[in-house]
């Protein structure tokens, strides 16, 4: 489990074709790898990836094709900025909300306005969207703002120190970020939608 709290970045140093179907190696400053044990989940840009090898500055992971699909991670190419963060640890602080790593969709950059961003997700992902809930993008727990006016565009508005410490500020218009859901919001609305569907079949 992770918090949506940026660690720091790192850069896409090298990305390879492996049996599995990627191989990444990522590097950056040495603390995001103190203590990095082999096995152990990282969140890369959102993304739940299991470290495979790594050095006092970097580690490998793989991406099967499932993550490459889910994923904007085949749009990236080497030297790109990504935001990590290691999983929560027993006692540590919730500063963000829970997150999973297990990216729902990617939505797009359609227009930026000083700290303001607006995002475009597939309309069928709309129904998860509610204004003032949580949602995490680019592994970052933020606070949703207006939504619309179609399905599946949202706003976030984002702090200077988000900006600083995070990837958030080198997008452009047209570039894709992942998406994950809030999983409570995501239970809720499925549960009501089971329910709906057996009353209306009875």
């Amino acid at each position: 489990m992770f918090t949506g709290i940026v660690q720091g970045c790192a850069t896409l140093r090298s990305r390879t074709v492996s049996e599995a179907g990627e191989r990444w190696c990522i590097g950056g400053p040495a603390h995001l790898f103190q203590n990095l044990e082999i096995g152990a989940s990282v969140a890369v840009n959102g993304c739940c990836l299991t470290a495979v090898a790594r050095a006092a500055d970097w580690m490998e992971v793989d991406l099967v094709g499932e993550t490459l699909a889910r994923t904007h991670f085949g749009d990236l190419s080497e030297g790109a900025s990504l935001n990590l963060e290691r999983s929560l640890k027993f006692g540590d602080e919730v500063g963000g909300h829970i997150l999973s790593g297990h990216v729902h969709c990617c939505a797009q950059l359609i227009a930026r306005d000083g700290e303001t961003f607006r995002f475009r997700a597939p309309p069928e992902w709309a129904k998860y969207l509610i204004s003032k809930g949580f949602i995490g993008l680019a592994g970052c727990s933020l606070t949703l703002g207006a939504l619309g006016p179609a399905d599946g565009e949202f706003c976030v508005h984002l702090i200077p120190e988000t900006l600083r410490l995070t990837n958030l500020d080198a997008l452009a218009e047209g570039d894709r970020v992942n998406i994950e859901f809030e999983q409570q919001t995501v239970a809720v609305v499925e549960t009501v939608e089971r329910v709906l569907a057996v009353r209306g079949a009875g």
